[in-house]
Order: C-alpha cells, then sequence, then structure tokens
C-alpha cells in the first residue's frame, strides 16, 4: 500500500493552478451568460414581473426578486464551481486516500481467468492528493440547464470545524461504507463500456448526477465517475493505454441513438483532474443557445407561464 499522501511539487503546483483557472474561468463565464439572458430579457416588451419569471427559469433560487431590479443582486455560492476543501489535515488526506486505495483492492472487478489478477494492485489515487487540497469537488451551477453533473469525490467528508464531528477512526469506518454506496455495479460498468468499447474498468465511483427537465419531470441526464480503467486507444500517446484512475462523464440513461458528450467534440474521458478541470471549465466556449432556448420554452410551457419569445 502506498505509504505516502505527499505529492510532488510540481504535481502539486499544476493542480494549484488547473484549481485556479476553472475558478477564473466558470465564474466569468456563469456572470457572462447571466448577463446576456439580463440583456436579452430585458429587451422584451413585458411587462418586469413577467422579466422575473423569464430569467427566473435560469436563475433557480431567485425567490427573493420582486422586481426586475433586485435580478441585479444575484448571486450563487457556486459562481465559480469551486467547493470549499474539508479535509484540511494530512493526518485526515492520508486515512482518506488509504482507505480509498484498501477498498478499492477489496473490491474491484475480478475476471474469470485467475491468473490476469495475479498480483494486480490498484494504486492510491495520485491525482486526489492534491486536489483535495484545494477543493472538495467543483459543480457547475448550470444556468443553462444541460444536466452537466458534479464532480466530488469527497463527499462531504472531513475534519473541517464547518464539517460532521468525527474522530478520525470513525471517519475511516464511514468512508468505507460511503465508498460502497458510491461504488459503481455492473450495469454502470456496462455503461462505460459502451461509452467507449475499449474502455475496461476495473473500479468506478460515482462522482455526481446532473438533472434535466422534461415534460415537467426533472430526470438524471448525466453522470460523472472516477474509476480505474484503461484505454486500447489506436494513438502515439502511451498513457492511454495504461492502467489508471479516470474522470468519466457519462449518460445515465444510456441511449444508442443519444449524445455521448455534454459539450465538446471529445468523448469525456480525462486521463487526468487537470485535465478534467481544463473541459468542465469550458462550457461557454461550446455554447448553443438554440438549444438552451428550446428546453427554457419548454420549461416554461411546463410551468404554466405561456411560451416566451426569443
Amino acid at each position: 500500500m502506498s505509504s505516502s499522501c505527499q505529492f510532488d511539487k510540481d504535481a502539486g503546483e499544476a493542480m494549484r493552478l488547473a484549481v485556479s483557472r476553472f475558478r477564473t474561468k466558470m465564474e466569468a463565464s456563469n456572470r457572462q451568460f447571466i448577463q446576456d439572458r439580463y440583456d436579452e430579457i430585458d429587451g422584451m416588451d413585458v411587462t418586469d414581473k413577467e422579466k422575473v419569471c423569464k430569467i427566473a427559469i435560469y436563475l433557480r433560487g431567485l425567490t427573493y426578486a420582486t422586481s426586475w431590479a433586485d435580478v441585479k443582486s444575484y448571486s450563487h455560492r457556486l459562481m465559480d464551481g469551486v467547493e470549499s476543501p474539508t479535509i484540511v489535515s494530512d493526518e485526515w488526506r492520508q486515512m482518506f486516500l488509504e482507505t480509498w486505495e484498501a477498498f478499492s483492492n477489496e473490491n474491484f472487478y475480478r475476471d474469470n481467468e485467475e491468473e490476469d489478477n495475479k498480483g494486480f494492485h490498484i494504486p492510491m489515487p495520485h491525482d486526489l492528493v492534491p486536489f483535495i487540497k484545494y477543493t472538495n469537488g467543483v459543480e457547475d451551477p448550470d444556468f443553462r440547464l444541460s444536466g452537466i453533473p458534479s464532480f466530488d469525490p469527497v463527499w462531504g467528508l472531513g475534519d473541517s470545524p464547518s464539517g460532521p464531528v468525527f474522530d478520525i477512526s470513525e471517519a475511516r469506518e464511514e468512508l468505507r461504507k460511503t465508498l460502497g454506496d458510491y461504488l459503481c455495479d455492473d450495469w454502470l460498468s456496462n455503461a462505460l463500456d459502451s461509452l467507449d468499447e475499449d474502455l475496461e474498468v476495473k473500479i468506478g465511483f460515482r462522482t455526481g448526477t446532473g438533472c434535466k427537465q422534461d415534460a415537467g419531470i426533472w430526470y438524471d441526464a448525466w453522470e460523472s465517475t472516477y474509476a480505474y480503467c484503461r484505454r486500447f486507444a489506436e494513438d502515439d500517446d502511451p498513457r492511454h493505454r495504461d492502467w489508471a484512475w479516470r474522470v468519466v462523464i457519462y449518460p445515465a440513461e444510456w441511449a444508442d441513438d443519444g449524445p455521448t458528450t455534454p459539450y465538446g467534440p471529445k468523448k469525456p474521458i480525462f486521463d487526468s483532474i487537470v485535465e478534467f478541470l481544463d473541459w468542465y471549465g469550458s462550457w461557454m466556449d461550446h455554447l448553443d443557445m438554440d438549444k438552451v432556448r428550446e428546453d427554457i420554452l419548454e420549461a416554461e410551457r411546463d410551468d404554466g407561464m405561456g411560451p416566451a419569445t426569443y
């Protein structure tokens, strides 16, 4: 078993910069999206009350607004998409990662051929070492209602004074229970295999769910998982063929004719958390407002507000 949660200084600096870069881009994109929607709705020939109703579809939690002017003061705790870290001490980070490693080796998928698993060992997820120092996870407030999931591999556990009170032994048992609760089942492993037929998964943990609305009903649209897997990619990068912990985004309800990525041209399988963060914060670069308006119009009809004119 790995003996330390200390990380390479270069890797730590790369993660710090990635989180900072993500935070800056996510906040700027969200503020720009809100401003664009404000300007768009402000130019409509409707009453201020109707304007508030229209923008409230994007800005969940806008219950305090009694006038159109109130919208200008809207804020969201995840405008920058970053959750505060709750595992604050080296001792707890060590416990967290060692427990993750031990649980993974006790529960990974074993093939029928015994010799294939002889000596197989799943390492500590080293990418998580610097990641959980800077954040618990990332979550897009998703004002565009895309159904993008969060990535939360900590699930609220920690030794932060503001969190639940556990001693470290209790926390270890709580983490083992949580890992069991979020362990990918056979269906999920099949879904990941369907996302990329050359993706082989040994173990994975669900780290987030994103929801969308259809005909007035909210449903799970996209999921995220942190999976130990390998790819048989036909390219010149040998890392793609290595066993590694990877972030994977996949449809919550698999359909052969459905989209395989929330946005962007590539399959959402990321060889590092840094790579994932750069993609996750890039949604504005791929924004399709026609599709967003289509979804919003449907939501307005479902809510009984009547169709909007865009």
